[in-house]
């Protein structure tokens, strides 16, 4: 990466912006959001738990997102190793349109994954649509685990794991 970028914690500032990346993929390629999720709402509930992250370029824009999500029915997956431990799930990843394929995306999961090591999270997780083969090629060079499979949220997804 031969730019400059800023990864930092959102705050209350960047909500319009941050539906305004979010709005701007869905209904693009392999993208599974739909015009509900995620929302305003979704936005509101990340920043009040301090959990998302977003990659500014060197004009402040934000160009990507990603969040640590408190997921109930995917904490109770089994496939998952050491559950009960400190873990953590990223999700809700997303790149702008004109900055993808560009190793942004395994750029801000290794930037969460040096967070949530400072914070004393032992392990990361996350889970990929198996309909998404850019996003499974993508992921792949971070070196997790693939566990096991879930059906939710009307797809079939891969789960993953890490420890940190």
């Amino acid at each position: 990466m031969n730019e400059e970028f800023v990864f930092c914690n959102a705050n209350e500032d960047d909500k319009d912006e941050l539906l305004r990346l979010y709005e701007s993929v869905k209904g693009t390629g392999y993208c599974r959001w739909n015009e509900d999720y995620p929302s305003g709402e979704t936005i509101k509930f990340d920043l009040s738990r301090d959990a998302l992250y977003v990659l500014k370029n060197e004009n402040g824009e934000i160009i990507g997102a990603i969040s640590v999500d408190d997921d109930e029915n995917v904490n109770r997956l089994m496939c998952f190793s050491n559950v009960g431990t400190s873990f953590a799930e990223v999700s809700r990843l997303v790149i702008s349109k004109s900055y993808q394929n560009r190793g942004l995306a395994c750029y801000l999961v290794s930037k969460v994954m040096e967070v949530l090591k400072e914070k004393g999270v032992k392990q990361m997780r996350y889970m990929v649509s198996k309909n998404n083969p850019v996003a499974l090629k993508s992921y792949k060079k971070l070196n997790f685990s693939r566990v096991g499979e879930a059906t939710m949220y009307d797809d079939e997804y891969w789960c993953y794991e890490k420890m940190l």
